[in-house]
């Protein structure tokens, strides 16, 4: 039986946050209960009972959603599946079972001690498998090992039927292979609630990854060499990149705009197809793509499972001094994502920004080597000198002491949700924060988190020269009406084994050309800052995509138009702004849309599961 936490249990105002602090905008969109559920027959009933009693259901696993879509439902009934995190072989089953709720993180350990074996998933561990997978399930192995969606081979789902029955299905290739198909890329909260994951076989798991970064400094640089840095990460895609051989590379640019940064960064990391980082020609080569321009570049670093330190798989002089422009990419790509979650969610110290201020060295140390208990994941891997080439890095951000000897910029920086005071004793005043108790327990799972705003594109050719254009202008001037502070652009490479055409019609995933995967985001804490924080994003998202290369329907979006260079958005960065557009369902789902329609007819008649940016029957 599900637990029922309605709104005058003490839990409820805990229980019921969305990752997006923006939602929910006001107590009129909450939910009149929730029900935790612990396995299937839990969701099951609760499905049943907000049914029949006539309540709307939304699903939520980890509740990493970018919009409001499971938030926003006045009265309704939210059935919580993260509990349903099981991971594993079932008595006389050799296929391997996921359960929505399960964060990526434990899949991937559990996975690995089961069966040596791996998902090509989410780079964010706190992110649950239940709508990343059934959005797609892009990671970091994506390029070697295609999408999680693609090797999944059976699905466990409740559906409702024309009576307001609740309908338990597993569904295969040959057992409703529509919804099958349907649920294969198409996102969250579409047809009914998944209970489970059944994969034949999975990928073994890597034992070794090589990486290393290149940046370079913002204080010497023009449009022209911006544009030519750009334009070379590209075209690697484009061309080379697309070569087998190439596909265990996964690189990433994390632009930030100059004013925050000093330093353009990309990072990127390689696994041959042995599992191994044995021969490293393909990531030599990567990196001599950028010697034309200078730059410079951390040591490459082997890291095997269960391996101590990393080593050095080179160690030249030059490599060895550029180890402090090495902490580029944690800073501005790791701390981006493990400190803010990628999605909004305060679970870690921003260690680009106040928190490395308000810190010591040894304090920068500990949550280099060690993370946050509970909430931002250690590198332990990495040696005592790239370490402390990190810790100056970050000390180099800061600006100068002050007479104490302690940061000029030093100050308390409360967590979103937290109050703080101050006492007086007999040594003076002490400050005193102030946070629920389950916040620190559980972090990401029930805080607030920050306020946030995400977009996304897929891109099938190399940058344009208006592209580049766009982004060094708001990479690098201050633009009317906006604030750039928080905003970054992540440019994924992507392609490889992604771009098998077959899987294209066992999926819905249309994306099957794109070599390249942006994504826009921007966080902040006060809701004074909304418009402006999602003016620097709209605007630039529009300029981006207002030229010769949209058709002129289409301006101002990443349409994906025959034989064009874009493939529009991916539905796990959903963005309600696209909403504007009458044509935006084509942006997220392509030419498969009208079959998805037809499914969402087929298998949900009284459209029970929807949100704002739901499949329309």
């Amino acid at each position: 039986m599900p637990t029922t936490i309605t709104r005058d249990d003490v839990r409820f105002a805990n229980l019921n946050k969305a990752h997006n602090a923006r939602y929910p905008k006001s107590a009129a969109e909450n939910v009149s209960a929730i029900a935790i559920c612990q396995n299937k027959d839990d969701v099951a009933e609760a499905l049943q009972s907000a049914i029949s009693t006539g309540k709307r259901p939304t699903i939520r696993a980890s509740g990493s959603c970018y919009e409001d879509f499971y938030i926003n439902n006045p009265n309704g009934v939210l059935i919580d599946v993260v509990q349903l995190d099981f991971v594993g072989n079932l008595p006389h089953d050799p296929r391997y079972h996921i359960g929505p709720g399960v964060s990526m993180g434990k899949a991937y350990e559990d996975l690995y001690r089961i069966g040596n074996v791996t998902l090509p998933g989410a780079s964010c561990t706190n992110v649950t498998a239940g709508g990343h997978i059934t959005g797609g399930g892009f990671g970091v192995f994506s390029r070697m090992f295609s999408v999680t969606t693609d090797w999944v081979t059976e699905i466990e789902i409740l559906t409702v039927d024309a009576n307001g029955k609740v309908v338990p299905r597993t569904i295969n290739a040959k057992r409703d292979p529509d919804l099958f198909r349907a649920c294969r890329g198409s996102g969250g909260g579409n047809f009914g609630i998944i209970t489970d994951y059944i994969f034949d076989k999975l990928p073994t798991a890597p034992q070794e990854i090589a990486s290393s970064s290149i940046s370079f400094s913002w204080a010497d640089m023009t449009e022209a060499k911006f544009t030519k840095i750009m334009q070379t990460y590209g075209n690697y895609f484009a061309t080379r990149g697309k070569d087998q051989d190439t596909w265990g590379i996964f690189a990433g640019i994390g632009l930030g705009h100059a004013s925050s940064t000093s330093r353009l960064g990309i990072g990127v990391q390689f696994c041959g197809p042995d599992g191994t980082a044995n021969d490293l020609k393909v990531l030599e080569e990567f990196i001599a793509y950028f010697d034309s321009i200078g730059g410079d570049v951390a040591p490459i670093t082997r890291t095997q499972r269960g391996q101590g330190p990393a080593q050095n798989a080179t160690q030249s002089a030059a490599q060895a001094a550029a180890i402090t422009r090495g902490g580029q990419q944690f800073g501005q790509t790791c701390a981006v994502c493990h400190g803010m979650d990628a999605h909004g969610g305060s679970i870690g110290p921003d260690l680009t920004s106040s928190h490395a201020i308000a810190l010591t060295d040894a304090e920068n140390h500990g949550i280099i080597q060690s993370g946050v208990g509970g909430k931002m994941p250690g590198f332990s891997s990495l040696s005592e000198q790239q370490v402390q080439g990190l810790i100056a890095y970050l000390r180099s951000q800061q600006g100068p002491r002050n007479q104490d000897g302690q940061n000029g910029g030093r100050r308390n920086v409360p967590a979103a949700g937290e109050k703080t005071s101050v006492i007086t004793t007999a040594t003076g005043p002490h400050n005193v924060s102030y946070t629920q108790f389950i916040d620190n327990v559980l972090g990401s799972r029930t805080s607030a988190g920050t306020r946030a705003k995400y977009k996304s594109t897929y891109k099938s050719t190399s940058f344009t020269q208006h592209e580049c254009s766009v982004f060094f202008k708001y990479m690098t001037e201050a633009i009317p009406g906006t604030d750039s502070s928080g905003a970054t652009v992540l440019i994924d490479s992507y392609g490889g084994a992604v771009n098998r055409k077959e899987m294209g019609d066992q999926t819905v995933i249309y994306q099957r050309d794109s070599i390249m995967k942006h994504q826009f985001l921007t966080y902040w804490t006060d809701p004074a800052q909304d418009a402006p924080k999602i003016a620097f994003l709209n605007n630039l998202y529009r300029d981006l995509y207002t030229s010769s290369d949209v058709d002129p329907n289409h301006q101002g979006t990443p349409y994906p138009s025959p034989g064009g260079i874009y493939q529009g958005c991916y539905m796990n960065y959903p963005d309600a702004d696209m909403l504007a557009y009458p044509y935006w369902p084509e942006l997220y789902w392509g030419p498969n849309y009208k079959f998805l329609q037809q499914v969402k007819k087929k298998y949900d008649p009284n459209n029970i599961f929807h949100h704002a940016m739901s499949i329309r029957a």
